[in-house]
Formats: C-alpha cells, sequence, structure tokens
C-alpha cells in the first residue's frame, strides 16, 4: 500500500497491486505537509497548527495542539 497527502486536504491509500485508491479520507481542514505513518496509526499535519491522530483499528481521530503555526516536519 502507498499512502499519499497532499494540499487537497486527503489522505489516500493505493493499492500498488491494482494502482487503485481503496480508501480516501479529508484528514485535514487545511494542506497537508507532512504524514508519519506507523502500525497502527497515520499522523497528519500541515497548513493549520495541529497534528491529527487516525487510528486504523478503531477508525477514530485525536487531536493535539499546542503549535501556534504551520507544521512543516514529524517523526516518530
Amino acid at each position: 500500500m502507498l499512502f499519499t497527502a497532499s494540499w487537497d486536504k486527503m489522505v489516500r491509500c493505493v493499492d500498488l497491486e491494482s494502482n487503485k485508491v481503496v480508501k480516501s479520507f479529508i484528514a485535514s481542514k487545511e494542506a497537508i505537509k507532512c504524514m508519519v505513518l506507523n502500525d497502527d496509526h497515520i499522523f497528519v499535519a500541515g497548513c493549520d497548527p495541529i497534528i491529527r491522530r487516525f487510528d486504523f483499528a478503531e477508525g477514530k481521530m485525536k487531536v493535539f495542539q499546542g503549535h501556534k503555526g504551520w507544521i512543516y516536519c514529524m517523526n516518530i
């Protein structure tokens, strides 16, 4: 699987064998500048001061606040 994020606020999951988008969702209120994946979560951030965590298993989102401006980079 390939995960992409973009200026259109969407995260897309592409099946590399079929070359088709198998899942997509609005992940931010503004353009996405960075995304980090681990086994259970996608973390998304960008042109608003919020980091959003999406849980694969439960389909829930958690918000992390504290920045005063855009977020350009994350690492786990």
